[in-house]
């Protein structure tokens, strides 16, 4: 019984010294650069193209959304492969936007080229 005791007195004295605690901090993540966030949904079926692109955010903290994070003075173009057209800034709506009207999307042929920004 005596030997049980020592033992058990052992094992608790080793993990309280295991579990003793060292704070760790993340390396820099903090000030890590934006990246360009591209975020848009494209369909036939729709009436509008509409691609918003912004800035990331820092996932640490608390995350506000703010027009700040809109990146106004891009280059978005859609292409079908032989026809290409820019898509325009609408401030109100703070996206891209091109009626479909003007560029009928085609299933399979239709595609976002990456916008061009000071920030890529």
């Amino acid at each position: 019984m005596n030997n049980f005791i020592k033992s058990t007195f052992l094992i608790l004295i080793g993990i309280l010294l295991l579990a003793c605690e060292e704070e760790v901090t993340p390396p820099q993540i903090e000030d890590a650069e934006d990246k360009v966030v591209v975020n848009g949904l494209i369909a036939p079926s729709f009436e509008q193209i509409n691609v918003q692109v912004s800035k990331s955010r820092n996932a640490f903290g608390v995350i506000e959304f703010d027009d700040s994070d809109i990146i106004q003075d891009a280059i978005v173009a859609i292409s079908n492969g032989t026809e290409e057209r820019n898509l325009t800034f609408d401030a109100s709506s703070q996206v891209y936007t091109l009626p479909t009207t003007n560029f009928p999307i085609a299933v399979s042929y239709t595609h976002l080229t990456l916008p061009t920004t000071p920030y890529v």
